[in-house]
């Protein structure tokens, strides 16, 4: 009889540990079975995967947020700001010819810097409206929610006002393009 219990707590021990990552495999599997014919393809994985890399890392910045017993709800605007910014940076780049030739000077290549430079701009984007939050939070001593919600507003709304209420793409005669924007 303690045999079984054994082999029962394990069993929920493994379902406890692995449950959602199981779970998530059923659904692929189902996909895969009902779903569309490409849907299992090695294209569509990848894009899968390039697709929640966002969220994901997001999501586990968050996931520390809670963790520590706060709550940030102007995340996803730091995010739909961060990747405003990273095109308009590139479009930028792209648009300069001498930027390219002053990149060609250094010993990486051009599509290399022009990444190199966005990256750095959406960290400073980003780290700025995280010191915005803290500041605020700390200083003034306001609650993270009504904060958070606050800056939420005010960063979607600069980042609409930066991309002009429209959708902004990083310019596909940025020379990374190539290996961002694979057509399959």
């Amino acid at each position: 009889m303690k045999m079984i219990d054994d082999n029962k707590f394990s069993l929920m021990s493994v379902l406890n540990k692995f449950g959602p990552f199981l779970g998530l495999l059923l659904i692929y599997g189902l996909l895969v079975a009902f779903g569309p014919d490409n849907f299992g393809s090695a294209a569509n994985l990848e894009t899968i995967a390039r697709q929640t890399s966002i969220v994901g890392i997001a999501a586990l910045g968050m996931t520390l947020v809670i963790i520590l017993g706060g709550i940030d709800l102007s995340v996803g605007s730091i995010v739909a700001l961060g990747t405003v910014i990273a095109a308009s940076v590139l479009q930028y780049l792209v648009s300069k010819t001498e930027a390219s030739s002053m990149f060609d000077m250094l010993s990486l290549r051009a599509d290399a810097w022009m990444a190199i430079v966005a990256v750095v701009a959406v960290l400073v984007a980003s780290a700025i409206c995280g010191v915005i939050n803290g500041l605020i939070i700390t200083k003034l001593k306001v609650v993270p929610f009504i904060v958070t919600l606050g800056t939420l507003l005010l960063i979607r709304g600069t980042a609409k006002g930066l991309a002009n209420q429209q959708k902004v793409d990083a310019p596909f005669s940025w020379p990374g393009a190539k290996r961002i924007h694979r057509c399959s």
